[in-house]
């Protein structure tokens, strides 16, 4: 049986625990745990979560429930927590499968207290994102008493700017939180995310979360990306096209293409998370060379110029690669005109997930 050819993204796993244990060795707490929602941004949640526990990370935190579920069927005792709580209806599931909430709301800290056999808790905090959490004002002394009464085993809170290592609301968000506590002295903290781990060390908390450096995502605006690579994305060639008359190429015949040149057809596309804000500006590569994309990016295809590769090559080549140490993630983002974590998290599904242990 001849094997169906799709788009490969490799997930280079030593990357991904190169880039966990660097911010492992910048932060000076107790644990650096890692953030692996969204299936760990897209590159697989059992395959990333079980190399990052085997470096040593023991806390992992997600999105939904859902997602926690899913992860306990790797991760099997440590812990878990879910970001968007516990909502109502939740508590069995919940204990059932050992998850830890974050504590988003009065009314879900009463519900917590009120529930049996549940894991320890996390408490949420806003302090400047106005997303969840509670506000520093319902920290009153009858709340203080039921999250003292109450299993509760850290407070965190999510930086708004951290990305942006000077911005004014960095030190702000770190005031709220002294403020907490000052008024709960007696739990740990969570506080950094990827970019804070950037900043001085009293802005990290005792646990912290990263989650898009792991993934080769550059997590500050202003220095060089420190992370390593995590992916490449190659794609099927489908056809190598001499152009046999000067012409346009594509839909809307938006760009003109001279007679004598030749084209390659890859089989990729924004059903495959290729975004058309790329279209005349993407680039393939096929060895060490690169291939400006011509036309648009349409659903399952995409072209690239490949008259200045020798025939030789084109040849042997059957692939072309589209992300990779030339135009990584971060580069993509900026042809798309977005950030790294959307570039990540809209690959498709008719991609294949392979892995490099």
């Amino acid at each position: 049986m001849t094997s169906m050819k799709r788009p490969i993204l490799t997930i280079h796993l030593p990357s991904l625990v190169h880039n966990w244990t660097m911010l492992r060795n910048r932060h000076k707490g107790l644990h650096v745990g890692a953030t692996v929602k969204a299936n760990a941004y897209g590159l697989g949640v059992h395959e990333c979560a079980l190399a990052l526990h085997k470096a040593g990370c023991r806390y992992f935190f997600v999105a939904t429930l859902n997602e926690a579920i899913t992860l306990r069927c790797s991760i099997k005792n440590n812990p878990i927590y879910v970001f968007q709580g516990m909502l109502q209806g939740e508590e069995q599931l919940y204990a059932a499968h050992h998850i830890h909430p974050v504590i988003n709301s009065v009314a879900q800290l009463r519900n917590y207290k009120a529930s049996y056999n549940l894991p320890s808790a996390a408490l949420h905090i806003d302090s400047g994102m106005q997303r969840l959490g509670l506000d520093i004002t319902e920290l009153t002394q009858d709340i203080i008493a039921l999250i003292k009464q109450s299993d509760i085993a850290f407070i965190m809170t999510h930086y708004a700017c951290a990305s942006d290592l000077c911005h004014p609301l960095n030190s702000q968000q770190l005031h709220i939180m002294k403020q907490a506590k000052h008024q709960l002295p007696h739990l740990a903290t969570s506080y950094a995310n990827s970019a804070a781990h950037f900043l001085p060390s009293s802005y990290h908390g005792d646990i912290t979360r990263p989650g898009c450096a792991l993934y080769g995502i550059n997590p500050c605006d202003m220095i060089p990306n420190p992370m390593q690579s995590v992916v490449t994305l190659t794609a099927p060639i489908l056809q190598v096209r001499k152009i046999r008359h000067t012409s346009t190429i594509g839909y809307m015949a938006t760009q003109h293409i001279p007679k004598g040149a030749t084209t390659v057809t890859a089989s990729i596309g924004y059903a495959d998370g290729i975004h058309r804000t790329a279209s005349h500006a993407l680039y393939g590569f096929i060895g060490d060379y690169k291939l400006p994309l011509v036309g648009r990016v349409t659903m399952d295809a995409c072209c690239f110029d490949a008259s200045h590769v020798p025939s030789s090559v084109l040849e042997q080549s059957d692939s072309i690669e589209i992300m990779n140490h030339h135009q990584d993630v971060n580069d993509m983002a900026r042809l798309y005109g977005t950030i790294g974590y959307e570039v990540l998290t809209s690959l498709g599904q008719r991609i294949e997930r392979r892995y490099v242990y």
